[in-house]
């Protein structure tokens, strides 16, 4: 009938408990420069601020609905999207420069976490790496992940310009592309439904 079940906020709880996990992975992050560990517990915003002084960063959650979730699997290919996106918001003088998405993700077999920057013109801005746990020799300098700077989502479902790769880290290519492109759909969407 019209009654909901007892069981339902249950239920919801427990699909958000992979959310809860992974915003637990921001606890003890490496400092910007990628220099070590540090066991100071910093937030996905105090990290955003980091990069970008005196700026004002505001945080939005944005639950994708099934609509917008096959928008943009359309636009990657990828089935690794996720329903919850945590985005922040980057304003400069009351002007949005961009907003900051945050994806961890597996390289090889261990994780790899990024901070990608999308620009109010579906541009990437920036890419950070936050956490690698992988061995170092699979981590690309910082001047590759420079390389994503102006990068964009095209109809092929590829990034332009295309990013080069690293001799003896594929893996790591492979994953930052994706989550790039990943980064990319989920502004779009995003947007698009804001202008609606």
């Amino acid at each position: 009938m019209g009654s909901s079940s007892p069981y339902t906020g249950s239920l919801k709880a427990l699909r958000a408990l992979p959310t809860c996990l992974w915003l637990l992975s921001f606890l003890s992050l490496p400092d910007p420069a990628g220099a070590g560990q540090t066991n100071e517990i910093r937030s996905p915003a105090t990290i955003v601020a980091t990069y970008f002084e005196n700026a004002d960063i505001s945080r939005n959650v944005h639950y994708l609905t099934e609509d917008q979730n096959t928008a943009a699997y359309a636009l990657t290919g990828d089935k690794k999207i996720r329903n919850i996106v945590y985005a922040y918001t980057i304003s400069m003088n009351g002007d949005t420069v961009g907003i900051a998405y945050f994806d961890r993700h597996a390289v090889r077999s261990l994780p790899q976490t990024l901070m990608i920057v999308v620009t109010p013109k579906n541009a990437i801005e920036r890419v950070e790496v936050i956490t690698f746990t992988e061995p170092l020799e699979y981590r690309p300098p910082s001047r590759w992940y420079a390389t994503f700077k102006n990068a964009v989502l095209t109809p092929e479902k590829t990034l332009s310009p295309s990013i080069h790769g690293v001799t003896g880290a594929t893996l790591t290519h492979r994953a930052t592309t994706r989550a790039a492109k990943r980064a990319l759909a989920l502004h779009r969407v995003l947007r698009e439904n804001a202008a609606e």
